[in-house]
C-alpha cells in the first residue's frame, strides 16, 4: 500500500519526443525494445496458454488447468520484462509470489474465482512497474488514462520499428527480395518445365484456417492492453496520510461532547451486553428448546453488522476538527476502550460460529461468516491505528479494500472444500452424524470429495452405501464429460491434478465401494442417504 512518502519516479527521457505536462498525467518514456518484446510474447502467451486452453465445449468445467496455470506463472516475468521499473521491490515480490501460489492452485484446480483474483493481481503488477501508488483514485485514473490515451499507441509499435532499424539498410534487403519474386513469377510462367517444377508451390493452400475470431480477439484485446499499459508512467502526487498539525492552532469544538456523550454510553452498552453474552455463552445446561440456528448462525451475522457500524462510528468521530480540539486524549482513551470491547464482542462472534460448527458441521457459507468476521476485526486494527496516527480517511479507507482483497484471495486460493469435508468426516467418524446432511445438501467440487474417502470406511452403512455411491456418481459425470467432449483433440492443457488423485482414489478404494447394476439403483441410494441425514441432522 502506498506510504506516505512519494514514490521515485523513471527520470524523463525525451528521445520519444514525449514530454510530461503540468499535470503530471502524460507519458514520459519512449517505447523500448524490452517493451516491444514484452507485448510480443504477452500476445504469444494470452493465446498459446489462455485461449487454447478454455475449453467451450460441452464438458463440465470451462477451464483447463495446466494451461491456465502456467499462463499466470509466465505472466509475472513478461510483465517484469516491459516494466519501466524492473527494481525489486517488496509490493513486486509479494505480488509475484500471490500470483505464483494462484498458478500452483489452478494446476491442481482451476475455478473461476480465483482466476478473476489472480487477473487482479496482474494489473497490481503492471501497475507497480509503472511506479502508479496503490490507491483506488490513482489505479482508476492509471487505468482510464493508459487505455483512453494509449489507445493509438500499439499502431506506433510499426513506426517504431522502422525508425529504430537503418531505413536503407531495411529497404536495401526487401527491394531485392521483392524484384527476385516478381521477376521469378514472371520466368516460371513463361517456361512449363519450371511451371511443372513448382506446381507443389502453386497448389499450397494459404488460408489461415488455423486463426479463429477468438484468437483475433485476443491478439487485439492483450495487445492493446499491454502497450497502453507499459508505456504509462505518471507522475502522481502522494497525498499526505497524517493530518495531526502540532503548529495548528488548538480550537475547541462543539462536537467533542457528541462524541464523548456518544462513546460513553455505547461503552456502558457493550459492557452490559457482553455480560449477558459470556452468560448466555457459556450457560451449562442450556434452557431446553434452545435456538442454536438463530443464536449461533443469525446471531452472529448481527454481531458482525455491529462491529461494521463500530468501525464507521469511529471513522466519523476523529475528523480533522476533532484532532485540533485540546480535549482530544480524553476522547482517544474512550474510543481505545470502546475499540477494546468491540474485540471482545468479536471474540463471542467467533464463539457462536464455532458452536454452530461443532454442532451442526462446516460449510461454505460458514468458513465465509469466519473470514468476514477476521476482515473486520482487521478492520478495527486499523481504525486503531488510524485515531492513534492521525491518519486520514483516504487511508483508513484504502487499509479496508486492501483486507478484503487479501482475504477475497485467500479464501479463492485455499481449498475451502477440501477443509470443510475433511471437518465434517473427522465429525462423522466422531459420532456427529448431524454433520453428513451437508453432503447431502451442498454442492461439492472435486477437492472436497477426495477429502470423503475416508468415510467409505465407517461403521454406519448408510454412510458407506451414500458417499460410495456418490463419488460414483461423480466419477459417472467425469467419464460423461469427457465422451461429450472428444471433439476436442487431446492436450497436456486439459491435465488437471485433482481429477488424477479422484481416479487413483477411486483404484484404491474399489473393494469398499458399493457396486451397483444400473443407475437406478445408485440414485437410490443417494435417495436414501439424504432422507437419513435429514432424519439425524
Amino acid at each position: 500500500m502506498s506510504g506516505t512518502q512519494q514514490p521515485a519516479i523513471p527520470a524523463t527521457n525525451n528521445a520519444g519526443g514525449e514530454k510530461p505536462s503540468e499535470c503530471g498525467w502524460e507519458p514520459v518514456s519512449p517505447i523500448r525494445w524490452s517493451e516491444v518484446l514484452a507485448v510480443l510474447a504477452g500476445v504469444f502467451i494470452a493465446d498459446f496458454l489462455y485461449y487454447q486452453s478454455i475449453d467451450l465445449g460441452t464438458d463440465c468445467r470451462l477451464l483447463c488447468a495446466t494451461g491456465i496455470a502456467l499462463f499466470f506463472a509466465v505472466a509475472p516475468l513478461v510483465l517484469w520484462l516491459g516494466a519501466w521499473r524492473k527494481t525489486l521491490t517488496m509490493k513486486r515480490c509479494v505480488l509475484t509470489i500471490m500470483v505464483w501460489l494462484a498458478a500452483a492452485r489452478m494446476f491442481f484446480l482451476a475455478s473461476a474465482g480465483l482466476e478473476f483474483a489472480t487477473f487482479a493481481l496482474l494489473f497490481l503488477l503492471v501497475a507497480e512497474g509503472s511506479g502508479v501508488p496503490f490507491t483506488w483514485t490513482h489505479l482508476k485514473k492509471y487505468l482510464a488514462n493508459a487505455n483512453l490515451r494509449g489507445f493509438s499507441r500499439p499502431f506506433r509499435y510499426p513506426y517504431f520499428v522502422l525508425h529504430s532499424l537503418k531505413i536503407d539498410l531495411l529497404f536495401s534487403i526487401l527491394v531485392p527480395i521483392l524484384a527476385a519474386l516478381v521477376f521469378g513469377v514472371v520466368f516460371v510462367m513463361a517456361n512449363p518445365t519450371l511451371q511443372k517444377l513448382c506446381q507443389p508451390l502453386l497448389e499450397i493452400d494459404l488460408r489461415l484456417d488455423f486463426l479463429t475470431f477468438g484468437e483475433c480477439v485476443i491478439w487485439v484485446v492483450s495487445c492493446w492492453f499491454l502497450a497502453s499499459l507499459f508505456k504509462v508512467s505518471y507522475e502522481v502526487p502522494m497525498p499526505n496520510d497524517v493530518i495531526v498539525d502540532d503548529s495548528a492552532p488548538q480550537t475547541n469544538t462543539l462536537w467533542y461532547f457528541v462524541w464523548r456523550n456518544t462513546l460513553a454510553v455505547l461503552v456502558f452498552l457493550y459492557v452490559v451486553y457482553l455480560i449477558f453474552e459470556y452468560i448466555t455463552l457459556f450457560a451449562i445446561p442450556r434452557p431446553q428448546h434452545f435456538d442454536y440456528p438463530a443464536f449461533c448462525h443469525q446471531g452472529a451475522a448481527w454481531l458482525t453488522l455491529a462491529l461494521g457500524l463500530a468501525t464507521c462510528v469511529c471513522a466519523m468521530i476523529f475528523t480533522p476538527a476533532i484532532y485540533r480540539d485540546s480535549r482530544l486524549p480524553r476522547l482517544k482513551a474512550w474510543a481505545t476502550i470502546w475499540i477494546c470491547t468491540n474485540l471482545v464482542l468479536a471474540l463471542a462472534v467467533y464463539t457462536r460460529l464455532g458452536i454452530y460448527v461443532e454442532r451442526n458441521g462446516l460449510t461454505w457459507l460458514r468458513v465465509v461468516g469466519f473470514f468476514g468476521t477476521t476482515a473486520v476485526v482487521v478492520g478495527i486494527l486499523w481504525i486503531c491505528v488510524k485515531i492513534h496516527k492521525g491518519y486520514r480517511l483516504s487511508w483508513l479507507l484504502q487499509r479496508f479494500a486492501a483486507t478484503v482483497g487479501v482475504l477475497v484471495f485467500l479464501f479463492c486460493l485455499l481449498p475451502i472444500d477440501y477443509i470443510v469435508y475433511s471437518w465434517n468426516g473427522w465429525q462423522i467418524a466422531r459420532g456427529n452424524l448431524s454433520c453428513a446432511y451437508n453432503i447431502a445438501a451442498q454442492e461439492i467440487s472435486l477437492d472436497g470429495w477426495l477429502a470423503l474417502f475416508p468415510l467409505l470406511d465407517s461403521e454406519d452403512e448408510n454412510i458407506r452405501n451414500g458417499i460410495g455411491a456418490h463419488l460414483l456418481k461423480v466419477q459417472s459425470d467425469m467419464q460423461s464429460a469427457r465422451l461429450r467432449s472428444q471433439h476436442v483433440p487431446a492436450s497436456w492443457r486439459r491435465f488437471e491434478l485433482a481429477k488424477c488423485l479422484f481416479q487413483k482414489r477411486m483404484k484404491q478404494y474399489e473393494a469398499k465401494i458399493p457396486h451397483y447394476t444400473n443407475i437406478y439403483e445408485r440414485d437410490e441410494a443417494i435417495r436414501k442417504f439424504e432422507v437419513y441425514t435429514k432424519s439425524v441432522y
